[in-house]
């Protein structure tokens, strides 16, 4: 699903260490009407890629999600991607992008204290698809409604730092960028997730 990028006044800031956040990307009206939406309902066991065969291993990932695709319903929010996504990578990370390629992925982490999603990277070498080059995390839970459930990266491979979470505040990291979900103790999380691709990195 490849989408054309447009031009928004910049309301953005950002950490010197790869990796950048929008706040108030969707309005909470907006949230409201993304959660509302029935998708929901087609959640199913999310899956993790393991030699080219996407499998469930509850050991790496313990949560369901489903896929948010473009109709009349979610127009506002595709057409508001698309904006953002051009003045983060202008300046910020000045990648060559070409569009979005996967349907957006709403993900729900249930308070179970099992509900996670082990350290992995989005990006992905033996794939048919266009390469994954920036990856972004929008929180849609309050996060009073939940405990647990940090997104954390690790920029330097070795070392996690913990992103501040905030109900429509959208994480922008490269796909490369090994990331995990800790445990959710309490309550539930709702995100959504999508990937920007282009050509290689080189």
């Amino acid at each position: 699903m490849q989408q054309q990028f447009l031009t928004l006044t910049p309301r953005y800031a950002f950490d010197a260490k790869s990796y950048a956040y929008w706040d108030n990307f969707l309005t909470e009206k907006e949230i409201d009407k993304l959660l509302a939406n029935d998708i929901w309902l087609s959640s199913r066991a999310a899956e993790v890629g393991m030699g080219g065969e996407p499998q469930i291993d509850t050991a790496i990932r313990n949560s369901t999600c489903a896929w948010l695709g473009c109709d009349d319903n979610t127009k506002f929010f595709w057409d508001k991607i698309t904006e953002v996504i051009a003045q983060v990578n202008r300046r910020y990370f000045h990648y060559d992008l070409s569009g979005l390629y996967e349907p957006a992925q709403l993900t729900i982490y249930t308070g179970s204290g099992k509900d996670h999603y082990s350290c992995h990277v989005d990006s992905a070498e033996n794939s048919d698809t266009v390469p994954r080059k920036l990856s972004m995390s929008l929180l849609l839970s309050d996060t009073n409604d939940f405990s647990g459930g940090n997104l954390e990266i690790f920029p330097d491979s070795l070392t996690p730092v913990k992103l501040e979470q905030k109900r429509g505040r959208a994480w922008f990291f490269p796909s490369y960028t090994l990331h995990r979900i800790t445990p959710v103790t309490k309550g539930i999380r709702r995100s959504l997730v999508l990937w920007i691709g282009g050509p290689a990195f080189k």
